[in-house]
Formats: structure tokens, sequence, C-alpha cells
């Protein structure tokens, strides 16, 4: 089935049916890229709140963490 369940950031509770049929090229690319871009934010997040807990827990116990990006990770390119 070509059809993807859209839910508009702004509205989280009224997802909207896209055809993928019915777009063209450059739509699908923008709809792609899109969510490549939402789910590398997402995962920042995600790591973001990680991180702080991570310190928070050690904190309690007098530790202090730091984190360091691996070196592949630095300059990260976006997708598209």
């Amino acid at each position: 089935m070509d059809t993807v369940n859209h839910i508009d950031s702004s509205h989280h509770n009224s997802p909207q049916k896209i055809s993928l049929e019915s777009l063209n090229d450059e739509a699908i690319k923008t709809l792609i890229n899109e969510g490549y871009k939402l789910l590398d934010r997402r995962k920042r997040e995600r790591e973001k709140s990680i991180k702080e807990q991570i310190k928070a827990l050690a904190a309690t116990e007098g530790i202090k963490v730091s984190f360091q990006e691996p070196a592949n990770k630095r300059g990260n390119k976006t997708r598209g």
C-alpha cells in the first residue's frame, strides 16, 4: 500500500493519509528529507536527556561525568 499516515507536528491527534502515488518526485524527496530531520532531532533529544540523567545519577554519588563524541560523529552531515 502506498499511503503514509502523516501527523502534522502541530496537531498530534489528527493524522492525515498521504498517497505516495499522488506525489511528484520532489514532494516525495521533501517528505523523506523532513522525516530524516525529525528522526535526527528526536535522536539528539533522547541522547541529551539520557546524558542529563546519567550526570544527575553520578552527581548523587559525587561523581562528575563528561561525554566525548566519537571521532566519526563529529561534523555529522545531514541526509538529503
